[in-house]
């Protein structure tokens, strides 16, 4: 990762994992929804190593407006079933100082509102293929989970992932 100039690193979330191949094998083993989110974000800070120290992951939903560590990867929900990218809009407006951010998206309105707040962008394609391969991880889905997901957030995952296109 020493390549990219860049001090933060920030994701956006859902849209990364519909990207990513990886979330889509763990549906099609079997794993659940909730386990599913919690072992996509195990494997993103793995693969992000010392990287997830200096990053953020926006998250769409969550039960409220709130901020946690899992794995050791910082995540934002703006709660009440909002997108994170009103949210990723918003830590954009509010950034101070002389970061280098680098932000995750391949939506294409939201990566032309962080431009237009200095912010470098990465489709989530290209970032999969600089960030996101390499060896496989072992997996246990049978661990206690740290965060569930809302009723809505499972339906909103259902839909997203769900081969009836």
């Amino acid at each position: 990762m020493a390549k990219h100039a860049f001090n933060q690193l920030w994701i956006d979330g859902f849209n990364l994992f519909y990207k990513w191949n990886r979330t889509r094998e763990l549906f099609k083993s079997g794993c659940d929804i909730n386990n599913a989110q919690q072992e996509s974000i195990r494997e993103l800070a793995i693969h992000l190593g010392n990287w997830r120290n200096r990053s953020i992951l926006f998250m769409d939903g969550g039960p409220e407006a709130s901020a946690m560590t899992l794995h050791g990867l910082r995540i934002r929900y703006p709660g009440g079933g909002k997108k994170a990218d009103g949210l990723l809009e918003e830590f954009a407006r509010g950034r101070t100082g002389n970061l280098r951010i680098l932000a995750v998206t391949s939506d294409r309105a939201l990566a032309a509102t962080l431009r237009r707040n200095r912010l470098q962008i990465m489709p989530c394609e290209k970032f999969i293929r600089e960030f996101l391969t390499g060896s496989s991880r072992s997996t246990n889905y049978s661990q206690k989970q740290d965060y569930k997901l809302s009723p809505e957030e499972v339906e909103e995952w259902l839909k997203l992932f769900s081969d009836d296109d």
